[in-house]
C-alpha cells in the first residue's frame, strides 16, 4: 500500500507510539503544569504566596510603616521534637475585622510546604505542619490582612 492510499504501517506505528506516550507518560513528564510537581511543590499555593508578598513583606528588623508592631506579627516556630513537625504560632488577636488569615511555611529552596487558611473566628494564629525529609532550614511567614505579610528568620533544623 502507498502512502497516497492509506498510512503505511510505520506512520501508523508512530501515531499509535505516540497516542501510547501520551497516554503512559505522567502528565507533569509532558509539558504540561499540574498543581503539584515531582517536588511536592503546590503551585496554587506558591502563587497565592508571591502575591501576597509583592504587597509588602516585613520582619523584626525592617517593619517597614509597621514599626511597633512585630511582636504580633513576627510568626514564632516551635520544632516539634520527635514528631517531624513544627507549629507556627502568631501572637495576634483574631477579631473579624482584623485577623491573621494565613500562616505559610517556606524550606531552604523557598519552596512551600506547609499552607494554612485561618478566618477572624479561629481561636488562635497557630499551624502544625509535618517537615518533609530533606529540609535542612526552614522561614515561616504569617499574612496580616491589615498590616501585610510578615516573615521570621530562616531556622536551621537540625
Amino acid at each position: 500500500m502507498s502512502e497516497m492510499e492509506g498510512p503505511t504501517r510505520r506512520s501508523f506505528l508512530k501515531v499509535m507510539g505516540a497516542a501510547t506516550a501520551a497516554i503512559a507518560v505522567p502528565q507533569g513528564l509532558w509539558g504540561c503544569v499540574s498543581e503539584v510537581d515531582f517536588e511536592g511543590r503546590n503551585f496554587d499555593w506558591e502563587n497565592q504566596a508571591e502575591a501576597i508578598e509583592s504587597q509588602g513583606l516585613y520582619t523584626a528588623d525592617d517593619p517597614g510603616p509597621w514599626a511597633g508592631k512585630e511582636a504580633v506579627h513576627v510568626p514564632v516556630v516551635r520544632f516539634n521534637e520527635g514528631e517531624g513537625s513544627l507549629t507556627v504560632q502568631v501572637m495576634h488577636v483574631m477579631s473579624e475585622e482584623h485577623f491573621i488569615p494565613l500562616i505559610y511555611v517556606r524550606n531552604q529552596n523557598g519552596h512551600i510546604f506547609g499552607f494554612k487558611a485561618l478566618t477572624g473566628t479561629d481561636p488562635e494564629a497557630t499551624a502544625t505542619f509535618n517537615v518533609p525529609v530533606g529540609t535542612t532550614s526552614v522561614t515561616a511567614f504569617a499574612y496580616c490582612n491589615l498590616h501585610n505579610d510578615w516573615k521570621n528568620g530562616r531556622l536551621e533544623i537540625g
